[in-house]
């Protein structure tokens, strides 16, 4: 189902592919979590698994472009964009609630630019995403998402980027894999933790 209406259809198409994968790995799991679906341990043991994969991806230092030229020749290359996406939205959604203090998210962005491929499906593209991220974050926000697609350097969950019940942490060095993890003394079923 996520696949089908989170996506963009005009521009560069290894950038159109990093926000449909990681937009249809973000909702796949936070509608589910959202809507009482699944526990919070299940929803945070899923979103690590999923960076995980990334971060021991060995091509994960690709660039967006790189990636998708060569999805069809090395398998785990078409992976990147699910994970790499995954934790670019969790990161712009995090910022999105602290920008607005609780009032806009991620959701706002992404019911936007549904609405706009819905209208004007000509102006259903990448260059679209860019005027919504600066619309709401700024020009920093566009820089980012550029540098995202980089490759380099790995991109890192945020602090914020589960909402307020959770922390980053660096699980391991060779290679680098963050986690999300409940902030101690926090229940992850209390109302303030689900965003």
């Amino acid at each position: 189902m996520t696949h089908n209406w989170p996506a963009i259809t005009v521009g560069n198409d290894s950038a159109i592919s990093r926000y449909a994968e990681g937009a249809a790995e973000y909702y796949s799991l936070r509608l589910l979590w959202r809507n009482g679906q699944i526990s919070t341990e299940v929803y945070l043991q899923a979103m690590n698994t999923r960076i995980e994969t990334y971060y021991l991806n060995p091509y994960a230092n690709l660039s967006d472009k790189e990636a998708y030229d060569q999805s069809w020749v090395i398998p785990q290359a078409q992976t990147i964009p699910y994970g790499r996406g995954l934790i670019y939205l969790t990161n712009v959604d995090g910022e999105m609630r602290a920008a607005s203090n609780g009032t806009e998210s991620l959701d706002t962005i992404t019911v936007s630019l549904v609405e706009t491929c819905r209208n004007t499906p000509s102006q259903c593209s990448e260059a679209e995403l860019r005027s919504l991220l600066n619309k709401h974050l700024g020009q920093a926000a566009v820089a980012g998402y550029e540098a995202v697609g980089t490759g380099k350097p790995l991109i890192k969950p945020a602090s914020n980027s589960l909402g307020p019940c959770f922390e980053v942490i660096q699980t391991s060095t060779q290679p680098v894999v963050y986690q999300w993890k409940l902030k101690a003394g926090r229940d992850g079923s209390d109302d303030g933790c689900l965003i």
